[in-house]
């Protein structure tokens, strides 16, 4: 009866608003941004369509800033707002339809890190007290000394640094994120929180990848207008007269892949390469049809118009250098099991070149691709390898990761004519900014899981084959193979590739280095209200991203998944401050744990000498209820004497 009352309820809004003319009064925050078109449409006119198209309501719209239109909405004079961040008594909230950060800008001032905010003035708005907690924390954390200024209107003073939300943050060049903010939905008034239902399917099916496409477009639109604002009339020109490029690319690498399944490029090369070509709006065709060594030939013939290469080869002498595009890290890949001290590079690329640097020429031996060098490696004819490990390489060299040796940069490489291309790429690589290259890393990390989880089906194929085969040759054989995949999956949970509460319970037991004597205890914060409503795909998604996030820091053999979104570090207290703060900023600046409002929280402690494994843990899992209560990314120390400490 009582939802059968709620439906005639919401029937009855409906009609009399079509049939007697009542009229819906929707606040529409009036801003540049919130007003800008793309396309003929803004993000207000996307809201309006909601409610006047869809939902048959007959409007009156009430422009206003924000301040003035959430207390109108508070107090009933408006029955709606669009982009409203948080609820009170009389105001209900639809679905997320974007997750917002904080961030300080500047119209004219630089703000390349946050060094530039020392001794300097942050303009906010004065009722923003969450806004403001944030930002003092940020200055806290990084020991930066400045001054809060509160106001009320801190746009104001946009040739100076202001605090300011995401969306009214997309226009300007200079900015640093602070913090995530929070979702973003469309506010209800109470006394017609029975339309949020259909609102919610409304974003479901259609609108809110609408809305997120509006915005990911407007940001697009701003770094193309400040693009073409900082090119000299000669550039807009030429540009303008310049239909398309060519780039060369390796269809099998680590920074560029051929995918067969896509029909695309990806990886780490092609995302930077559709970005540039976005920013400058210009055509960017991909070619793979030579090797380095032709397309270096082609580039100086103008069969190409530039090359991504690394800095560190010597090509100044012959070829114009871009500005960096971005690093990769270099790593030293050891198997300690083989004897031999052989380390195997790639002739004539990055790793060969460190290789002379680290290593004595007579035990470098040379391999003419990443393929046969990997091969090489896992078959015990080197000991050592020297690999970019960053886009697509075989998830089996994982464990045998041991020393990162050098950051190499990536640039592009233009003939030494064409210095006009050189400056346009190097304006369009200062337009990029650093969220634009977390999208990119996690875009490039996404495609690589969905990589590897292909390779592992085909591989998962290929032994069953063998499986029957080894069936038929008989019993033993098959028992053999059984036992060595069951240890196989004992030591690994198969989610995360991290070890699991099983290996975990057999290391406690065994004796330790002297030197680990942390214990920390992570667990998720709103995991369970994501997995529910979006489903164990999306959760399977969280938590291989919390894994990579925790891998990023420390290492593979002391992080354990112990049950469901716990997860369990042992490890030594060397740098274990710098450690934790890293693991908070890399998961608030995550782009999959923004999405699905997902945080977590830290407990650690360490451990005395004579102290039992298990009560230390117990002690690191209190702590970690302790920082529960205390906010999202937060870590408690527990103290035997002090208690918990933050």
């Amino acid at each position: 009866m009582k939802s059968n009352f709620k439906f005639y309820l919401f029937f009855l809004i409906i009609f009399s608003n079509i049939c007697f003319g009542n009229t819906f009064n929707l606040g529409i925050q009036d801003y540049p941004d919130t007003n800008k078109k793309i396309d003929g449409t803004s993000i207000n006119d996307i809201i309006i369509e909601i409610f006047e198209k869809e939902l048959k309501l007959k409007l009156k719209i009430i422009k206003g800033e924000w301040k003035d239109s959430y207390q109108n909405l508070e107090n009933g004079k408006i029955d709606a707002l669009g982009l409203v961040s948080k609820p009170q008594e009389n105001i209900f909230l639809t679905r997320p339809i974007f997750n917002e950060n904080l961030y300080i800008t500047s119209d004219t001032k630089c703000l390349e890190s946050i060094n530039n905010l020392n001794n300097q003035i942050i303009y906010s708005y004065r009722d923003d007290k969450e806004s403001i907690n944030k930002l003092q924390f940020f200055l806290d954390q990084n020991k930066i000394s400045a001054n809060i200024v509160l106001v009320e209107d801190p746009t104001k003073y946009r040739a100076d640094y202001y605090l300011n939300s995401e969306l009214t943050a997309l226009k300007s060049k200079n900015k640093l994120l602070i913090s995530y903010l929070g979702p973003v939905s469309i506010g209800i008034h109470k006394k017609y929180k029975d339309l949020i239902p259909k609102i919610n399917n409304l974003l479901d099916e259609k609108y809110g990848d609408i809305i997120k496409n509006h915005i990911q477009t407007l940001s697009l639109h701003y770094q193309q207008e400040n693009f073409n604002k900082t090119l000299t009339l000669e550039e807009r020109e030429w540009l303008k007269n310049k239909k398309e490029f060519n780039i060369f690319l390796e269809s099998n690498t680590t920074l560029s892949r051929f995918s067969k399944s896509r029909k695309k490029y990806i990886g780490l090369a092609p995302e930077y390469i559709l970005l540039i070509s976005q920013i400058m709006k210009t055509r960017i065709n991909i070619i793979s049809k030579d090797t380095k060594l032709e397309a270096l030939k082609n580039l100086v013939n103008k069969n190409y118009d530039f090359l991504i290469s690394s800095k560190h080869h010597n090509y100044s002498e012959n070829f114009l250098i871009s500005e960096t595009i971005d690093y990769i890290p270099m790593y030293l890949l050891n198997n300690n099991q083989k004897k031999n001290i052989t380390v195997g590079v790639v002739e004539n690329a990055s790793s060969h070149d460190l290789g002379k640097e680290y290593f004595s020429s007579n035990g470098i031996k040379l391999y003419s691709s990443s393929e046969k060098l990997q091969k090489a490696f896992l078959d015990g004819e080197v000991r050592y390898i020297i690999t970019p490990y960053l886009g697509y390489d075989d998830i089996l060299l994982e464990e045998f990761k041991e020393k990162k040796l050098k950051d190499i940069s990536l640039n592009f490489i233009v003939r030494k004519d064409n210095s006009i291309l050189l400056s346009i790429l190097n304006k369009a690589l200062d337009i990029i900014e650093e969220e634009n290259r977390i999208k990119i890393r996690n875009s490039v990390e996404r495609d690589r899981q969905i990589l590897l989880y292909s390779y592992n089906k085909q591989v998962k194929k290929e032994f069953f084959i063998i499986f029957l085969t080894l069936l038929i040759c008989g019993y033993l054989s098959f028992k053999i193979i059984s036992q060595r995949k069951t240890a196989t999956k004992l030591k690994h949970d198969q989610l995360t590739g991290l070890q699991n509460r099983f290996i975990f319970d057999k290391i406690m037991k065994s004796p330790h280095k002297n030197d680990h004597n942390i214990f920390i205890v992570i667990d998720l914060d709103n995991f369970k209200s994501a997995n529910d409503t979006f489903g164990h795909q999306i959760g399977d998604l969280i938590l291989i991203e919390v894994a990579k996030l925790l891998l990023d820091t420390f290492e593979k053999r002391e992080i354990f998944r112990i049950s469901g979104d716990e997860f369990y570090i042992h490890c030594s207290n060397k740098f274990i401050l710098k450690k934790l703060n890293n693991i908070v900023a890399n998961g608030q600046n995550s782009e999959i744990l923004k999405q699905y409002n997902i945080s977590f929280s830290i407990g650690y402690y360490e451990k005395a000498i004579d102290e039992n494994f298990s009560v230390a843990f117990d002690k690191a899992d209190k702590a970690m209820y302790a920082a529960k209560k205390i906010s999202g990314f937060s870590f408690v120390k527990f103290q035997n004497k002090k208690g918990h400490q933050i």
